[in-house]
This record gives structure tokens, C-alpha cells and sequence, in this order.
């Protein structure tokens, strides 16, 4: 009650104690703005809330800067704090309180700052709740959502991801691995209902394919999306044949750069420069890789054809893939570029 300005970071254990709506019933008594934790694996709060203000950047100082303005910030159901790269800072403005709540307790001894607590996040939301005085709080409008990006040639992660949040049905499913394309995934697809989203926090590459499929199957009533970078998708492409055998209807949209994006953003963001063997993908043909596996495929190429491609996935029952042929990538790191002030360690 004594804060003047709190926020809450909303993370996956949220969903793990089926904390959803709690989270939202907390977020508004205590007027707080809200905040998903970095490299979220799941969307745990509605992203057009009027009180949700977006991704966490994983980097020390960038995300402590991010929260700055707040004097409480109370994490509910994630680590305090998991980074991606190195940007050195505080955890946290000095003087800002900081508290934990997980159901972890690994999460609660490994954490860099503040006061952990242990336990469920659904009855921990309630009792907060119970226990606080309702915050006064004026009309809040709905966060416009970004202006679109135009429809350039070649097409831009931005339009794809705009275009696909326009298309796709509201109870959609995302389970994505486009880690160099996570920036524009997180600002476009607007996700607004529980057990809509599926990643990992870990950086780890493989997993995106056989868990769309998995997760089709799982809930044949929603559809299930597998945004997915056309070097990810060869860590496990042989799921493409699991979908198929088991009719489940995952749509792959394979973001195709003919590189590892995400290597060559770090490289870029480190300065290191890229000089590092391995890291082009010429000369893979996904459609026909689909094809051979049984799966209806096809390529687009051209911005006007991409909704058209989409519309027409969404439309039929059973899997398909469509690979789009994107910008090159690199110049961002999980979100982050060099206005954040990386060290060089050319």
C-alpha cells in the first residue's frame, strides 16, 4: 500500500498455477503496469490490456532502465532476471523495492536482488490482492497497436508478423523459433487468450517443430502457428513428417534468410564482426524438403501474396508449410541494438 508506482513482471509459472485471470484481477486493483519477463516462454498477461507495456529487454542495463520509474516491482512466476547478452548495470535502480513471487525454488535462490517468496502464483495473486488497498485509477486507453510496416520487397519480419496477427483466428496457438525475428514477433502478434503461446527461455534451437506438433495435437480445436527461421527448422525438419502422419494441422511459416540471423546479430552486438564460418544457409530448397515429407508447401516470395498464402493455410484442415522469403537480418540482438550501449569486444 505504501508504493506510489508499482509494476509486476509477468512470467511462465503464471500459466503453470493457471493464474490468468488472477493476474489480470491484480494487475487492475493495484492499477500497476505490467511487463512479460525476458524472453518470455509464455504469454502470461493479454497483450492489448491497456496496462501491458511489453517485453522486458534481456540485458542488465537496458531492462533496469526499462523499469526505472517504478519504486515496487513485484516479479510473479520468473527468474530475476535472465539475459541473453552482456550489457553491465544493476539488476535494478538502486533504491527500487523488488520483490519475488515463483514456484521455484531454484528461481528464488538464484536470484540476483530483492525479497523471494516460494509458492503458488494463483493463490499468492489472490491474497496480495485481499490484502491491498484498491489503487485509484483514471481512465486507461487501450495502447494503439504499432503502426504497420509498409509492404516492402523483400518482404520484412515486421510485415510477416503484422500480416499473420491480422489473419489468424483469435484462440490461435504460436509455438515459435525465429530467435533473430523475436523483436517483431513480441511487437506485432498481439495474443490475448491463455495457453496461446510456446517457447523457450533457454536459446536452445530444435524444439519449435515437433512441439507445434505435439501441441496440434494436443488441442485439435485451435490452430496451431510454427513461426520458425529456416535454420531452426533443420534441427528437427523430420517432424514435418509426423504432422503429416498424424494429420495435425500445424501451419509452418518458415522465415527464410538463408542464414543463422541471430549469430550474426550477436555478432553485431558484441562488435566481434563476422568473421565466423557456418553461419550462411544457401541453397535450401524448404518447399520441396516439405513436399518429400507428404506435406502441401508452398514459397512467397512477393508482399501482396503473403495474406492470400495465410488466408488460404487457415482455411484448410491439415498441415502445411509456407516458406516466406524475408530480409536479411543481424542488426538487432533479441530485440536490442547498439542504442543500448553494448561493450565492444572488438
Amino acid at each position: 500500500d505504501s508504493s506510489s508506482n508499482p509494476a509486476i513482471v509477468a512470467g511462465s509459472q503464471i500459466e503453470e498455477d493457471q493464474g490468468w485471470k488472477e493476474v489480470i484481477e491484480l494487475a487492475e486493483h493495484l492499477n500497476a503496469d505490467v511487463y512479460q519477463e525476458p524472453i518470455a516462454p509464455r504469454v502470461t498477461f493479454p497483450r492489448r490490456h491497456p496496462l501491458f507495456r511489453g517485453n522486458l529487454l534481456p540485458a542488465q542495463q537496458p531492462l533496469a532502465d526499462q523499469l526505472a520509474t517504478y519504486d515496487t516491482i513485484v516479479v510473479l512466476g520468473a527468474p530475476i532476471f535472465l539475459y541473453y547478452a552482456y550489457v553491465p548495470g544493476n539488476p535494478i535502480q538502486p533504491g527500487t523495492k523488488l520483490f519475488q513471487i515463483t514456484n521455484s525454488p531454484l528461481d528464488a535462490s538464484a536470484a540476483l536482488a530483492g525479497t523471494s517468496m516460494v509458492g503458488n502464483l494463483a493463490c499468492a495473486m489472490k491474497y496480495i490482492r485481499s490484502h491491498t488497498k484498491k489503487r485509484k485509477s483514471n481512465p486507461i486507453s487501450p495502447q494503439s497497436p504499432p503502426p504497420e510496416p509498409p509492404p516492402e520487397y523483400p518482404i520484412t519480419p515486421g510485415f510477416l508478423f503484422s500480416v499473420l496477427n491480422r489473419v489468424m483466428p483469435s484462440d490461435a496457438v504460436i509455438c515459435e523459433e525465429c530467435p533473430s525475428s523475436k523483436g517483431d514477433l513480441d511487437r506485432y502478434v498481439r495474443l490475448d487468450q491463455p495457453g496461446s503461446f510456446y517457447s523457450v527461455r533457454t536459446g536452445i534451437l530444435g524444439f519449435g517443430v515437433p512441439a507445434s506438433v505435439g501441441l496440434q495435437l494436443a488441442h485439435p480445436e485451435r490452430r496451431v502457428v510454427c513461426p520458425v527461421g529456416d535454420g531452426s527448422i533443420q534441427y528437427s525438419i523430420q517432424a514435418l513428417w509426423s504432422a503429416v502422419q498424424y494429420n495435425a494441422g500445424v501451419i509452418f511459416v518458415v522465415l527464410r534468410n538463408a542464414d543463422y540471423s541471430a549469430l550474426k546479430g550477436f555478432c553485431d552486438f558484441t562488435n566481434v564482426g563476422r568473421n565466423v564460418p557456418g553461419m550462411d544457409l544457401p541453397g535450401i530448397n524448404m518447399v520441396k524438403l516439405a513436399q518429400g515429407y507428404g506435406m502441401t508447401a508452398q514459397e512467397v516470395d512477393r508482399p501482396e501474396d503473403l495474406e492470400i498464402a495465410l488466408r488460404e493455410a487457415f482455411e484448410s484442415p491439415g498441415p502445411r508449410l509456407i516458406s516466406v522469403n524475408v530480409a536479411k537480418g543481424g542488426q538487432t540482438c533479441m530485440g536490442m541494438d547498439q542504442s543500448v550501449n553494448p561493450p565492444n569486444y572488438a
